[in-house]
Formats: C-alpha cells, sequence, structure tokens
C-alpha cells in the first residue's frame, strides 16, 4: 500500500491531556473467557512502529501506540481535535516492544480512528526511548498541518472475533532532539498477518464459537482535511 504522509510538531501536552483524560475508555482488556455475540464482538491485530526507518524492538525499554477510536457514523460526524478527547472515546493500547498485539471487546458497527499518540520515539543512551507526539489523520488543527487526509476505519462484526490487520506506522523526526518543535511526517501502511496472528493471539480464547474473521481495516484518502485550522487575522 503507498505511504501516506503528513507534517506536524511535537505536541506533547495534547498527547498526555488525551492519555488521561476521564472521557476515554479501554477496551482491551478482554477476559479470556468472552464469547462474541449478537451485540459485541472482538478486533484483534498488530501495531508496528518505525521511528526514522527503525522499528522499535523488544530490547527497547519503551515503544507504545495508543490509539483512540469512537463510532463512525459518516465523515460529517468525525470528532474535531482537541486539548482532551470528547465523552465516548475509547482507547487500545499496543506495546510495540512487546510485539504490538492488541484485541479489544466492542459493539458491533463500525470504528473509526480519532487518532493516533506515539510514545518512545527519541533513542536515548542505553536503549531508552522518550517522547510523545500524535497523529489526527484526518484533521488540520492549530498544531497539524495533513499534507494527505486519510480516514483509517474498521468494523466490529457479531459473533466472530475480526482480525484488522497489522498497521505499520512510519515516523519521520527531522530534529529528534529539538527542543521545541521540529518537523515530524507520519504514513501508514497495511500488512496481512491473518495466519500467524491469529494463531497467538486467539489462542487463549477458548470460548470462542466461530472461526475468526479477516476483515482488514479500510483506510481512505479524503480529498481535504475534513477540518481547518481558522484563518489568522490579516496585520493591519
Amino acid at each position: 500500500m503507498r505511504r501516506l504522509a503528513q507534517a506536524t510538531r511535537f505536541t506533547t501536552v495534547m498527547a498526555l491531556l488525551a492519555s488521561l483524560s476521564a472521557c476515554v475508555t479501554g477496551v482491551d482488556r478482554v477476559a479470556t473467557d468472552f464469547a462474541p455475540n449478537d451485540t459485541e464482538g472482538l478486533v484483534y491485530g498488530r501495531m508496528e512502529l518505525f521511528v526514522n526507518e527503525g522499528a522499535v524492538k523488544p530490547d527497547q525499554k519503551r515503544g507504545e501506540v495508543m490509539s483512540f477510536l469512537r463510532n463512525f457514523t459518516g465523515t460529517d460526524n468525525l470528532v474535531r481535535p482537541g486539548l482532551a478527547e470528547s465523552p465516548g472515546t475509547l482507547r487500545i493500547d499496543a506495546r510495540v516492544t512487546q510485539g504490538g498485539d492488541f484485541i479489544a471487546k466492542l459493539p458491533v458497527g463500525r470504528y473509526y480512528f480519532d487518532h493516533f499518540v506515539y510514545i518512545g520515539l527519541v533513542e536515548r543512551p542505553r536503549g531508552a526511548l522518550r517522547g510523545i507526539v500524535d497523529w489526527c489523520t484526518y484533521s488540520n488543527s492549530g498544531y497539524t498541518t495533513v499534507s494527505e487526509p486519510i480516514l483509517v476505519t474498521f468494523d466490529v462484526l457479531p459473533n466472530r472475533a475480526t482480525y484488522i490487520g497489522t498497521l505499520r506506522h512510519r515516523v519521520r523526526i527531522d530534529d529528534p532532539y529539538a527542543i521545541l518543535s521540529t518537523n515530524i511526517n507520519f504514513g501508514l501502511e497495511m500488512k496481512n498477518e491473518f495466519a500467524s496472528d491469529t494463531k497467538r493471539i486467539l489462542a487463549p480464547y477458548t470460548k470462542l464459537q466461530h472461526p475468526a474473521e479477516m476483515d482488514l481495516a479500510q483506510v481512505q484518502v479524503l480529498s481535504t482535511p475534513v477540518f481547518k485550522p481558522p484563518r489568522r487575522p490579516a496585520n493591519r
């Protein structure tokens, strides 16, 4: 799949507020005796994180992809980015230094990724990783300029565990050690690792009544950003 990119600056405050918001509910703590039914299903897959073309590996101390998601009811109803997540936001954490596997329990329906937050982007001495940035894929804001907006959606099917793919996130940082700001480019690629991921991730879930379904997350390129930053008044 083609690479999809945007440019932005470090937005540590926004990411921290979003990750700590009381309006966010984690959905990735799923009891192994859960059985999908008519109203709730499972979604699973894996996250990979590449920083300046280097993969965040298990021998590094920190590396995480936090995915914020919401029910999808059309592009007219996408959430405008803010300093904290709106009520109803859900979150999936994938620790890429532990393989990046994720599984979540959600009501049946269609969802979209509100934005992604990346933790552990700058490598320090002794292998430690630091740095937090975030990417709202479909929107401009006061701190982000999207060069090619995209919308990432997926479906939760009834009575099934649904594989939505491996999402490979690429982050390129012009100056990783800049104190205030720097240009950052994001990219997203999809991989199909259904056989290996299914065998590994679903092994503990012994109550599944039906075989897993493959329904990869969909990436839609938008003609323009859904939201644009307000125009600044002309200098007088």
